[in-house]
């Protein structure tokens, strides 16, 4: 595959990290110059004396600046950007040059904390750029794997505040877990200052507080003198936007109880065990930052989901026997590699006449017939996974046509269109597929038979999860069967097989089947296999495999498949289906694209589906899955749902009503999503 300049931009960048995580650090440059006297003085107030040996306590900036001054954008400087200069503890800005250069306040460090925890990055007074929070420690060694990041800071902002005098016992893992520890009572850490400000109620702890109105040492710009180190308490660190929790973390190699409390600008640690004057210090924000505004967020995977849906309202409906656009189903899409494109459209369909549809990549289709969508006085849920192989990196657009026979009409009601595309090699997951357009076979045979057109080869250099979708038309002569199954190197995928057809309606169907594969050379192929004395005939049909990232990432980013039979009630009320939940994370923003494809039959009736994400309905808010009449076969379907979602975990759940018993047999719930770590 061709690799696109941002996805050369992507691995160089990423050599910048692994030399970072060499070197144990995220220190932003070398020693450099503090050339502005507004700076130094700054500086030279707390660090001047420890740079001098005179006195043992924490630095407040670094012993010298990590870069030169800079000009960083921000719209109410002039010019639209102001002076900075990074520091290890802290960055110092110059935001209005005309100010009183008297002022305390002339020289600011920013509320980078607040950008770190929020992913907010600001570019003016109310101008802000949302990026993913920090994967970045906030204590200790920067290759500590368990001690908590800025990403669990973000989880912490809510907790209540103690009460005044309150014993800090609770220590803080890195997933946000929150429990008493009583041993470390005897630490004697106490609530000491409750802070409420609008938008802010959190207790300073004690050794922060006596350390931000503490007496020492500091030098004024010609002299030495014993002073209260910050003229305003929260000038250094601004306001607490948590609690102070207790937390194992790597210092030097060796796992050590810190107490942490994040402020606005600074994040505060306190180790009992260290020198008098080193108990309490600044952590290295200055470092951090840099390293999220300038490394992390340049590598932030670019999208490779995309999702539509229109608007719930009226049906909409076409007579046209010629190729037309189906309303509201066109989709930019911005591939970062030549990929495999993996195009989902899903639909409630109410035909009386027969009716394709068909995909296309910028204007081109991906066949020249179509995939049969509708039936004489056909109804339900239909879904199709068509395939594009080798687009190009770049921009393109997705769009989907439809047309009838003559003197016939199709309506649709609820529909998407989804697209997922590869991401940068090393980043995320790949996307494969194949297709067969209007290759007829025919199976009659009991035994298991390989399509010969659905087989895929690709290498896994680690363990990875993959989804693998399978469409097809067809149908089965009489009152018979066909099921399929996905075989990964000769071993059934998921729990087996699933039914495909029964009967002779000639509908999509499509099953997504989910699993895992070893590192290494990795054979896919589709079988069918026909019920006892029948013949079923299979038309178009299409294999998609997406391999999930090796981490968290582009691509797929969770999967669950149920396959016990229940039968259930939910008469017109909601419910949840049994087995098919899951929590995914992501990191940033996200756009999700839900699948879910089930074996399940009303007995007499409807079946309608919904997703919910963390509690709220997915787009659309539900699709009529299956209608069902009395005598009649079901088949196979699917439906892809789309949410929007910002940084964090998030649950995604299925639910169902009907207004019948509705008997639930093999069902998945794929969730595909972007960006990754």
């Amino acid at each position: 595959m061709a690799i696109s300049s941002r996805a050369i931009a992507h691995r160089a960048l990423a050599v910048v990290v692994a030399l970072l995580s060499i070197v144990g650090g995220v220190t932003p440059a070398n020693a450099a110059p503090i050339t502005s006297a507004f700076f130094y003085g700054t500086w030279a107030r707390t660090d001047e004396p420890v740079s001098a040996g005179l006195v043992a306590r924490t630095w407040m900036w670094g012993p010298q600046a990590n870069t030169a001054e800079m000009q960083e954008q921000y719209l109410e400087s002039p010019g639209n950007a102001r002076t900075v200069q990074y520091f290890d503890k802290s960055r110092m800005e110059i935001t209005h040059p005309n100010g009183d250069p008297s002022s305390i306040w002339y020289v600011t460090n920013g509320l980078l904390v607040v950008e770190l925890v929020t992913g907010r990055l600001q570019l003016g007074d109310n101008t802000f750029e949302q990026h993913q929070p920090a994967a970045v420690n906030v204590a200790g060694d920067a290759d500590d794997p368990t001690g908590p990041t800025y990403l669990t800071v973000a989880g912490l902002r809510g907790q209540q505040a103690r009460g005044d005098g309150a014993l800090i016992i609770q220590r803080v893992s890195r997933a946000g877990v929150i429990w008493d520890d009583p041993a470390l009572a005897a630490q004697n850490v106490r609530s000491a200052y409750h802070v409420v400000v609008p938008g802010i109620d959190h207790q300073v702890a004690s050794p922060f507080w006596d350390f931000m109105n503490s007496t020492g040492l500091v030098y004024n710009g010609s002299v030495y003198a014993t002073e209260p180190l910050f003229i305003n308490p929260f000038y250094a660190t601004g306001y607490p936007i948590t609690e102070a929790y207790w937390a194992t973390v790597k210092v030097a190699g060796v796992y050590t109880d810190v107490l942490l409390q994040c402020f606005e600008r600074r994040c505060l640690t306190y180790t009992p065990g260290n020198p008098p004057g080193w108990r309490v210090e600044a952590g290295n924000v200055g470092q951090h930052y840099y390293y999220w505004r300038y490394v992390q967020i340049p590598l932030s995977p670019v999208p490779t989901v995309w999702f539509t849906t229109p608007p719930s309202g009226p049906d909409v409906s076409t007579t046209s026997t010629t190729w037309e656009q189906i309303p509201g189903m066109s989709l930019a899409i911005e591939p970062p590699i030549d990929s495999d494109l993996a195009i989902t459209f899903s639909a409630e369909v109410t035909s009386g006449a027969i009716a394709n549809v068909r995909a296309l990549v910028d204007g081109q289709p991906l066949s020249v017939y179509g995939i049969n969508f509708g039936q004489i006085f056909d109804g339900g849920v239909r879904s199709y996974t068509f395939v594009a192989n080798d687009v190009q990196e770049g921009a393109h657009t997705v769009t989907l046509e439809w047309s009838v026979w003559p003197s016939g009409t199709i309506r649709m009601g609820d529909r998407s269109l989804s697209v997922v595309a590869s991401a940068p090699d090393g980043l995320a997951g790949r996307v494969i597929g194949t297709t067969a357009s209007q290759a007829l076979l025919s199976y009659s045979p009991q035994d298991w038979a390989t399509d010969p057109d659905l087989t895929l080869d690709f290498v896994a250099t680690t363990a990875r999860d993959i989804a693998v979708t399978v469409s097809a038309t067809g149908w089965v002569a009489g009152d018979g069967w066909i099921h399929a199954r996905v075989l990964v190197d000769g071993v059934a995928l998921g729990d087996g097989d699933v039914f495909m057809f029964r009967g002779g309606r000639i509908v999509p169907c499509t099953f997504t089947f989910t699993g895992t594969v070893t590192a290494g050379q990795h054979h896919v192929e589709v079988q069918w296999r026909a019920a006892p004395n029948a013949v079923a005939t299979l038309i178009d049909r299409s294999v998609v495999a997406v391999i999930a990232p090796p981490e968290p990432g582009s691509g797929m980013l969770g999967s669950v498949q149920a396959t016990d039979a229940i039968l259930e009630s939910a008469l017109m009320v909601w419910a949840p289906v049994q087995g098919l939940s899951l929590t995914v994370q992501t990191p940033s923003n996200s756009v999700l694209a839900i699948t879910v494809s089930m074996d399940a039959t009303p007995y007499n009736g409807s079946l309608w589906v919904s997703v919910l994400v963390d509690g709220v309905p997915a787009s659309p808010s539900d699709a009529q899955l299956a209608v069902v009449e009395v005598g009649e076969s079901p088949t196979t379907t699917a439906f892809t749902f789309g949410a929007q979602v910002g940084a964090g975990q998030h649950t995604v759940v299925v639910h169902y009503t009907s207004n019948d018993l509705v008997y639930f047999l093999d069902r998945t719930l794929a969730v595909y999503g972007w960006p990754g770590t």
